[in-house]
């Protein structure tokens, strides 16, 4: 078994990293590890410890290779069934569990390989997946059944001390590029490690809101059309489009259009729209 000093060690530079910590228990038993852990730690720890010079090459084309693998994933994963194939975004799940309450002997935290989507009929999963508030599940059919419509009416859900939750014709401006999706949640707490969308980072913080609107901002009620998800660069979200908001108690609606600034510091005294609280707190993306 490692140390204590180089599994804290490990661990810190896991985190700065952002390797998944679903595999930080294989890891520090691997003590065929354990010479390289001072090693790594020094270049990634900015010299918490001081390797021999003809060591670093070595260690740094093995911390590369060993960040590379051990990383959050990025990739999206595939479930397959005869008639139905279930994809799952690890980082954009926020473990809502609308799937496990809708379809428990398909979708099972408990079991090692969490989703089997051959104990279900497509039509079941399908009903299910559109359930997922935050995007992370979707499906593609491969009986000819019916795949996911796209809403007609764009829908921003406010949830209590948490994330928007937005249904519709989405388009999702990210740092990596523009992404289409019908069904995503964005944080509005500040402390999401993967703006913008929600990681549930709001429940560490103890994000405090109700999810109520301000009565006193008014629209009026427009149309169809795409919703485009714009984030400021260390600001608001701008959200482009015709949508309905709903409170967190689902008591009040009201129509916003065609632009409409989202807080996304966690600050504003009007949320959940901006009100400039992000210059005030020096709020940052990174």
């Amino acid at each position: 078994m490692l140390e204590v000093g180089k599994v804290k060690l490990l661990r810190e530079l896991a985190r700065k990293e952002e390797v998944d910590s679903s595999y930080m228990s294989r890891i520090v038993n691997l003590t065929t590890l354990a010479p390289e852990i001072g090693i790594t730690g020094t270049l990634s720890l900015q010299g918490a410890l001081a390797p021999p010079p003809d060591c670093r090459q070595t260690c740094a084309e093995s911390l590369s290779l060993r960040c590379a693998a051990m990383r959050r994933p990025t990739k999206v994963r595939e479930y397959d069934a005869e008639g139905i194939t279930v994809t799952y975004d690890v980082k954009r799940c926020i473990h809502a569990e609308e799937c496990v309450r809708g379809l428990g002997r398909v979708f099972d935290p408990s079991r090692r390989v969490w989703v089997d989507p051959t104990q279900a009929n497509a039509d079941e999963i399908a009903a299910v997946i559109r359930r997922c508030p935050t995007g992370a599940l979707h499906f593609h059919r491969k009986d000819g059944g019916s795949a996911e419509p796209t809403p007609v009416q764009n829908e921003v859900r406010i949830t209590r001390d948490g994330p928007l939750y937005l249904r519709g014709d989405l388009e999702i401006h990210t740092p990596t590029g523009v992404m289409k999706d019908t069904r995503a949640s964005l944080c509005r707490c500040g402390a999401s490690r993967n703006k913008p969308f929600c990681d549930k980072s709001h429940v560490s913080i103890a994000f405090p809101d109700t999810g109520a609107i301000n009565a006193q901002t008014s629209a009026a009620e427009l149309g169809a059309g795409a919703l485009r998800v714009l984030p400021q660069k260390d600001g608001p979200c701008l959200i482009e489009g015709p949508l309905t908001l709903i409170s967190g108690d689902g008591a009040t609606t009201m129509y916003c259009g065609p632009k409409a600034w989202f807080c996304r510091c966690g600050h504003s005294g009007n949320k959940p729209f901006c009100d400039g609280s992000h210059a005030k707190v020096g709020f940052r993306d990174g």
